[in-house]
């Protein structure tokens, strides 16, 4: 099956790759996550508690919006094998109980 190119896509701003791999830093506590690019192969390194991972990137040579959703996606749903990322419920002082 052909793959449908868009020549309509351009290239994202800096600021926007540091947004959105702030949000991919939160979603893991990282200490780090950032591309690196090793001849023509680019992979998303990611430092959690002084282990690294490399995710390599298979979606062609630009990175979109499309390909940073998806990959938020994909941590969401499988991060740390749970179906979904729990956020701490904070309760006020009256719900806690003695």
């Amino acid at each position: 099956m052909e793959e449908e190119i868009n020549y309509n896509i351009k290239p994202l701003s800096p600021k926007t790759h540091n947004l959105y791999l702030d949000a991919i830093k939160k979603l893991l506590s990282a200490s780090f996550v950032g591309w690196v690019q090793e001849k023509d192969k680019k992979s998303l390194r990611i430092v959690i508690n002084k282990k690294e991972l490399f995710l390599p990137f298979e979606g062609g040579d630009l990175i979109t919006e499309e390909s940073y959703k998806k990959l938020i996606t994909d941590i969401i749903n499988n991060h740390n094998g749970r179906e979904t990322i729990q956020e701490p419920v904070y309760v006020d002082g009256t719900e806690k109980g003695n």
